[in-house]
């Protein structure tokens, strides 16, 4: 498996996806890109400042990440 390959891939789809959608007018500082991989224990965030002064420094589960985004696309 080449890990370093995928990981370089994962980085620039991450770029790709997060430049395409915020060229539309309707996203830029409304909309929060979370990355997470199957049976990683890490996510990766592009997200509004808003959004990112609300995430914990440590370590979260998942569960609270879900309320976070809910809280603050004010869906709770």
């Amino acid at each position: 498996m080449d890990m370093l390959g995928s990981y370089v891939d994962l980085e620039i789809l991450y770029q790709y996806v997060w430049h395409q959608f915020e060229k539309f007018p309707e996203y830029p500082n409304k909309t929060a890109y979370l990355f997470a991989g199957d049976g990683l224990d890490q996510m990766f965030i592009i997200a509004p400042s808003g959004f990112l002064s609300k995430l914990p420094t440590a370590p979260a589960p998942l569960a609270k990440v879900n309320r976070l985004m809910k809280d603050w696309l004010s869906l709770s």
